[in-house]
């Protein structure tokens, strides 16, 4: 039998989709001077006045799920489901242009194609001084090839790659996440949701100070996969799964030593909800992917002849290899991440639970109960976008997104 393999281009599409939504402008985040002419715009988002006062405030989390259903059966299904998705975002079309709050441009298809879902986030909301706080936020990375075919390609990671620290991640911060919600297609009808928490002017201190230190990982367009790996751990936010980007802040705002900070995009959405103070541990495991993932799908680790493991994608893809996440005899390595989709779906079946829907569970409607008195159903339209928009007039009057209030 011939053995199948494939160019290394499609070796990086697979690796960029493994665990997040690759930034919509991945190819496309060139420096606004660069894409603009040598004139750089105003920045697109339009932050709140310094004199403005308001009361309270809130951060409001949004997640959408995969463009097209994610087969998550076998190594081999989600592989292939994911690999189809990316095709099909090879279709061409018009694009949005934005720049984002570091004044530097980029584009989101007006068809916008996500393979794995996505979550991002906005905050409104009083400081203790009296100020505003105003930013669109969310976390992306791995648009690097050159990373994603050391990967899979170079080190043969294989399903490794779901568990490794990926140098390249950054905060989008600005209008770009807002085309990503509007822009946002998906055959099905499925539509954005969020969850709108509310916060005091502390919560407020809080979340603003950790949207800043992640801001400060910030590189420059341009800056090469060599000189984020040169650098010390201390100065790189990774795109890994593995961390949690509330729990590494806090322990680098305490000064225990210089731990590693990281995350994905879901697992930063719900840090902001978790430095609100608010947060319900009790739906983690609703806002979380668990799969159990055999150590002979994983590459980079020791073989049982003490050899180190090499995994070609391709093996998973059009081999026996692919067909299971488990095997006998095999060690497992726990895959548990925040998920867009789970996110998705656990805020629709609250929101059902409030108004009687039919896909209100027995699980959400325990939570709802328990909580009614401080959640209400919502709906967020197209009116509320614009003033943060370069072109707000874009935003179709017809766009919405559903979503539940929390107190």
């Amino acid at each position: 039998m011939v053995k199948r393999t494939l160019p290394i281009a499609d070796l990086a599409i697979i690796a960029g989709l493994l665990v997040c939504a690759r930034g919509p402008a991945a190819a496309a985040r060139i420096s606004a001077t660069e894409q603009l002419g040598g004139q750089v715009p105003e920045v697109a988002a339009v932050p709140a006045p310094a004199t403005e006062r308001i009361a309270g405030g809130v951060v409001t989390v949004y997640a959408y799920p995969p463009t097209y259903p994610q087969d998550w059966s076998s190594p081999r299904g989600m592989l292939g489901s994911m690999l189809s998705t990316e095709f099909k975002k090879q279709v061409y079309s018009p694009k949005t242009g934005f720049i984002s709050d570091f004044k530097e441009a980029g584009q989101v298809a007006f068809n916008y194609k996500s393979a794995v879902g996505h979550v991002e986030a906005h905050v409104k909301c009083a400081l203790p001084d009296g100020g505003v706080y105003d930013v669109w936020t969310g976390m992306v990375g791995r648009k690097m090839m050159s990373a994603d075919i050391d990967v899979l390609y170079n080190k043969q990671l294989g399903m490794g790659s779901m568990f490794y620290p990926f140098v390249d991640g950054y905060l989008a911060n600005g209008e770009e996440n807002i085309w990503r919600l509007v822009n946002y297609v998906n055959p099905a009808g499925a539509i954005p949701r969020y969850w709108e928490q509310e916060v005091d002017p502390q919560a407020c201190g809080r979340i603003k100070e950790m949207v800043e230190f992640y801001s400060g990982f910030h590189y420059k367009p341009g800056t090469t996969l060599a000189q984020l790996q040169s650098l010390p751990p201390e100065k790189i936010f990774y795109f890994d799964i593995t961390k949690d980007p509330y729990a590494t802040y806090l322990a680098r705002r305490a000064k225990r030593g210089n731990p590693p900070v990281g995350g994905v995009c879901a697992s930063y959405g719900v840090a902001l909800l978790k430095a609100a103070g608010k947060y319900d541990y009790s739906i983690d495991e609703h806002f979380r992917l668990n799969i159990q993932v055999s150590e002979r799908l994983i590459g980079g680790i020791p073989d049982e002849t003490g050899k180190i493991r090499k995994v070609e994608l391709s093996d998973l893809l059009f081999g026996d290899l692919g067909g299971s996440w488990t095997y006998p005899g095999y060690k497992n390595r726990l895959f548990d991440s925040y998920d867009p989709e789970h996110i998705w779906r656990f805020i629709g079946e609250i929101g059902d639970c409030s108004w009687g829907g039919p896909s209100c569970t027995p699980a959400a409607a325990e939570w709802y109960n328990r909580n009614k008195s401080r959640v209400a159903y919502g709906v967020q339209r197209a009116e509320e976008l614009r003033p943060y928009a370069r072109s707000g007039n874009g935003i179709p009057s017809s766009f919405r997104m559903e979503g539940i209030h929390v107190k």
